[in-house]
């Protein structure tokens, strides 16, 4: 079940590395460190902008990146509404308008840090053109913001050709920009999934080395349903009931022994739900007879497995090996392959329901 992309991507993610998908990619996710100075705290941003469009549009991208844009706190926002003009937005996206200044970018951010910090991870300042004001008192502001301070500034440059010169100043002081609030939006929510490097996990509870190295010896191709139970009882695994029937006249008592309704699964038959080889919601030893006939009829088929049904929501697993990579779980590089299909219940009352292993 594991392609050789899923084991490239959990290789780095263990090690602790941020995947990209070119160079551009790449250069973006190293302005964002520049410009935070590693990684960020949290996924809450605030945006400081100087047009609705362009804070509207980071705030989309960074709720697809699963970011957050909190609201700022009423005392935060009087002291905003003090700064900035009455037409001005306090909530988050601070919308500072075009007429903005020098002076007011550098009031909202040192509020925002002020009264903010506990509250806000990083701030992104989105200014263009407007010709209402001098970009490069501006860009000179959020200079300074970018060297110190409580809470990292990233900004957006959206007037890479009007304020080239001043821009070029700007990079000269040791700064790095976005030229577009998406491309930021992604970085942030890249760099904010940032894995932590990860040590060799500790083994789970009830794991129990030597019962599974019995239970595998000797052992060679898919294993017989009675040696999966043993292994995965071994791990730590919950199995509900199973019982394996191979003559039909035991298959009655053995319906009242695992208690209706029942899931019945062919034994034999590699990929039991390929060949149609599981029925379930088996109510009665009537339905149980019919379900053996059908059963008993699929190719190489040599008996059935009985379950009590189990509710609750579903998930696969899965591991293999990967020739370049070796295993990707397991202690017993024997095996070659387990799929668990599914893994089912509710809360932590959960169960191994079906599962292969082949070594």
């Amino acid at each position: 079940m594991a392609t050789s992309d899923t084991a490239v991507e959990a290789l780095l993610e263990k090690a602790g590395i941020i995947r990209v998908q070119g160079r551009a990619a790449l250069i973006n996710a190293a302005c964002v460190l520049k410009a935070t100075g590693g990684r960020l705290r949290g996924k809450r941003v605030c945006i400081i902008t100087d047009a609705g469009g362009p804070g509207v549009m980071l705030s989309d991208e960074l709720a697809r990146q699963g970011m957050e844009v909190p609201l700022l706190r009423d005392r935060t926002r009087a002291e905003l509404a003090r700064i900035l003009p009455p037409e001005s937005a306090t909530f988050n996206s601070v919308d500072a308008l075009p007429s903005r200044t020098p002076e007011q970018i550098e009031a909202v951010i040192r509020v925002l840090r002020e009264l903010e910090g506990d509250h806000i991870d990083v701030i992104a300042v989105l200014t263009g053109d407007s010709g209402l004001s001098d970009n490069a008192g501006i860009y000179q502001k959020i200079s300074d913001a970018m060297q110190s301070g409580p809470i990292p500034v990233v900004p957006v440059i959206s007037s890479v050709t009007s304020c080239r010169p001043k821009i070029a100043d700007f990079i000269a002081q040791g700064n790095v920009y976005f030229p577009d609030e998406v491309e930021l939006g992604q970085t942030l929510g890249q760099v904010a999934r940032w894995p932590i490097p990860q040590k060799d996990s500790q083994e789970p509870d009830g794991y129990d080395r030597g019962a599974i190295r019995d239970a595998l010896s000797g052992c060679s191709g898919t294993l017989a349903p009675e040696t999966v139970g043993r292994v995965l009882k071994a791990v730590g695994f919950r199995l509900p009931r199973q019982i394996e029937v191979f003559q039909k006249d035991r298959l009655a008592e053995s319906c009242r022994q695992a208690g209706h309704p029942l899931a019945m699964k062919v034994i034999g038959p590699l990929h039991k739900t390929d060949v149609g080889g599981v029925r379930l919601g088996i109510r009665d030893d009537a339905q149980a007879l019919a379900a053996w006939k059908d059963l008993m009829q699929i190719a190489e088929a040599c008996g059935v497995l009985i379950q009590p049904m189990i509710g609750g929501l579903e998930v696969i697993m899965g591991a293999s090996r990967e020739e370049e990579f070796g295993r990707l779980v397991v202690d017993f590089p024997q095996i070659r392959e387990i799929d668990l299909n599914p893994v089912k219940g509710v809360e932590a009352d959960l169960y191994a329901v079906d599962a292969r292993i082949i070594v």
